[in-house]
C-alpha cells in the first residue's frame, strides 16, 4: 500500500504537473484569462519538458522517472530549452511573473543538469521546492504551507528507493537557492 501511495505522490507531484498547476493558479488568481497563456503554461511547463522522456520510455531506453543518473543529462537539455522558450513566450505575452517562473525553472533544471554529471539529484523534490519558493517570493509567506509537500515527496521517493537522503537534500537546496537567485536577478531588471 505504501508503494502505491508513493507512486501516486511521485506522479501527482512531479515537476511538470506541479509547475502547470501553479502556473494556472497564478494566472487564475491574477485574473489573467488569455487562453494563449494557459496553453503556453501547459505546453512549456507541462508537456514539452517530458516529451523526450516519454519517447525514451516508448523505445524502452529509460523508465518514466529516468532512474539511472547516467541517462539523465540527455533528457534535461530539452527540459531546459522548453522552460527557457516558455519564459520568452510569457515575456512576449506580457506576463512577467510567469516569465520569471519559467526562467527560474530553466535555471534550476540547468543547475541540476550540471550537478548530475557528479551526483544524482532528486528532480521530484526540486520540482516542488523551487516552485514553492517562487510562490512564497511572489505571493507572500502564507504560501509557505506548500513546503509541507517537500518532505511528503521526499518520503515517497525514499519509500520507492529512488533516492537517498543526500539526493533529496541536494535537490531541495539547489532548487531553493537557484530559484531565489533567479527571482532577485530577474526582478531587479523588471522593476
Amino acid at each position: 500500500m505504501l508503494k502505491i501511495l508513493s507512486n501516486v505522490v511521485s506522479y501527482v507531484l512531479s515537476a511538470p504537473v506541479y509547475a502547470t498547476v501553479l502556473a494556472w493558479y497564478m494566472l487564475w488568481v491574477r485574473s489573467r484569462f488569455n487562453v494563449l497563456e494557459w496553453v503556453a503554461a501547459f505546453v512549456f511547463l507541462g508537456v514539452a519538458p517530458i516529451v523526450a522522456v516519454l519517447a525514451g520510455v516508448a523505445r524502452g531506453k529509460v523508465d518514466v522517472f529516468v532512474s539511472r543518473r547516467s541517462d539523465r543529462p540527455v533528457y534535461f537539455v530539452p527540459a531546459v530549452a522548453s522552460h527557457a522558450v516558455g519564459g520568452w513566450v510569457f515575456t512576449v505575452l506580457g506576463d512577467w511573473l510567469l516569465a520569471v517562473f519559467a526562467f527560474a525553472y530553466a535555471a534550476v533544471t540547468a543547475s541540476i543538469l550540471l550537478v548530475t554529471f557528479v551526483e544524482k539529484v532528486s528532480v521530484h523534490v526540486a520540482g516542488v521546492a523551487g516552485p514553492t519558493t517562487f510562490m512564497v517570493l511572489a505571493f507572500g509567506a502564507a504560501y509557505s504551507v506548500l513546503y509541507v509537500l517537500v518532505p511528503a515527496v521526499g518520503f515517497a521517493r525514499l519509500c520507492l528507493k529512488a533516492h537517498t537522503t543526500k539526493e533529496l537534500i541536494l535537490g531541495t537546496l539547489i532548487a531553493v537557492i537557484v530559484t531565489v537567485l533567479t527571482w532577485f536577478a530577474l526582478m531587479s531588471t523588471i522593476k
